[in-house]
């Protein structure tokens, strides 16, 4: 369970501010642990395998820990914040390049009737929409079998020094939108006025979705720049219904030029098959590449505290850019994936899952089979 503290306890805590004793701001300090051992074996065109086994980090849900909060500033109005970072269970380590807050650091204003306005780094506005929906089976975790894996653009991808707006629902309408003036500040010590135009690398998303019951669908589109070259873009179209004895799922992705928040694509080697295998977290960018990508699935509840899910995806890149990105023959690229989750309690829970990619990363001949098993607790 969620714990809420006073911000006066939370910061003389951190930074000894004994005055703050007064102070109106709610600050609920939260977070997740989730680990497993995952088995992983890559064969690539020449037949050469592969295999990893050992710990996972963050199957079903990133390990995280954070502090968000709220202030009434009158008239139903609201200033609002949170901090989020990611880390290894594993090992202790810090996840998104040692960032101290990497997951999340925004600052904002948000009122019931006009919305949410915010400002810092984060996922887009098209990923908080879509993974806080039933829009995927698997809920965007589980690594390789997730919506995530063909709609980059809402692989928690995020991006820095983003402004990003989302509305209330109105009769079961969303909408969002969000510009980020340059998507990565690594190697930058800060960004300000003073940074010469053309050298950043802006980024643009929206997202529209609905909600009626048991029905969920979504839209979205982004654009991210490549310095020099051009926009790497994608389009996203998802819908879900509930029957309560099983839900089912359908997405079809359309992109051009590259895929945002994926991997460079090639045949797998013992240099590049644990970021292939996990997170993809970088920008490949193609002239002329055009991705076509859908996804099937299910989801059954069984008693009250089991789950089942279920996706198939399949994957075609084509275009001439497509033979930049691929560094072997061309593939479809066809995931199949099933999971189940077992509730211990209203906060932890195991799983397991596994899978199979014919045409792994789109290369042809090459083949991933995987396995997991952990568990995850929330706080």
């Amino acid at each position: 369970m969620k714990k809420t503290l006073l911000a006066a306890a939370l910061f003389a805590g951190f930074a000894g501010f004994a005055g703050a004793a007064q102070a109106e701001t709610q600050v609920t300090l939260y977070g997740i642990l989730d680990t497993g051992i995952q088995f992983a074996n890559v064969k690539n065109s020449t037949g050469t395998s592969y295999t990893t086994a050992g710990f996972a980090n963050g199957v079903e849900s990133g390990p995280r820990w954070g502090m968000k909060g709220t202030e009434d500033l009158g008239g139903g109005t609201q200033a609002t914040f949170q901090l989020e970072s990611g880390y290894q269970v594993s090992n202790g380590k810090s996840n998104q390049g040692g960032r101290l807050f990497g997951r999340r650091a925004f600052l904002g204003l948000q009122n019931a009737s006009w919305g949410m306005v915010r400002a810092g780094r984060g996922p887009t506005i098209s990923t908080d929409m879509f993974q806080g929906a039933n829009s995927d089976p698997f809920n965007f975790g589980f690594g390789q079998f997730n919506l995530g894996t063909i709609a980059t653009s809402l692989n928690t991808y995020r991006t820095d020094n983003q402004l990003s707006y989302m509305s209330p629902v109105f009769a079961g309408f969303q909408v969002g939108a969000g510009y980020s003036f340059n998507v990565d500040d690594v190697g930058n010590t800060s960004y300000g006025a003073g940074k010469r135009m053309g050298t950043s690398i802006p980024g643009i998303d929206v997202a529209a979705t609905y909600t009626n019951g048991p029905l969920f669908a979504g839209l979205t589109y982004s654009q991210t720049e490549v310095r020099g070259k051009g926009s790497i873009r994608q389009i996203v179209a998802d819908a879900s219904y509930d029957f309560q004895v099983v839900r089912v799922y359908g997405a079809y992705v359309r992109g051009w030029n590259g895929l945002v928040g994926a991997g460079s694509f090639g045949t797998a080697d013992t240099s590049s098959l644990d970021s292939s295998i996990l997170t993809p977290s970088t920008n490949s960018y193609a002239s002329g590449m055009k991705q076509n990508a859908f996804m099937l699935g299910l989801s059954a509840p069984v008693g009250t505290a089991t789950s089942l899910f279920a996706t198939y995806q399949h994957q075609t890149l084509s275009g001439a850019g497509a033979n930049t990105l691929l560094a072997a023959a061309r593939s479809a690229q066809n995931t199949f994936a099933v999971g189940a989750q077992y509730k211990l309690s209203k906060r932890t829970d195991v799983y397991a899952a596994v899978g199979y990619v014919d045409g792994f990363a789109n290369v042809q001949g090459q083949k991933e089979t995987t396995g997991v098993v952990g568990m995850r607790h929330q706080f």
